[in-house]
């Protein structure tokens, strides 16, 4: 694998305004739902999975930079 040209396109997604603005809008949607008292345990549940998911997508993204970084050195 070129962990250089994934670190490069993990970059490329980083500055992507469209990504950022739909994870930050599930970020939004999922904090209201858990400042809303009259939301349901269902309602929680679901926002706790999608901000458990943003979390995931990004520490992938900083594990292929972080590899890339390794792989440069040993170079």
């Amino acid at each position: 694998m070129d962990y250089s040209k994934l670190a490069e396109g993990v970059e490329h997604l980083r500055r992507n305004e469209a990504l950022s603005e739909i994870i930050e809008g599930i970020k939004f949607d999922a904090l209201s739902i858990f400042q809303n008292p009259h939301s349901t345990p269902e309602q929680i549940l679901e926002a706790h999975k999608s901000i458990q998911a943003v979390g995931t997508l990004t520490d992938a993204f900083d594990a292929a930079t972080a590899e890339a970084k390794i792989k440069n050195r040993e170079s």
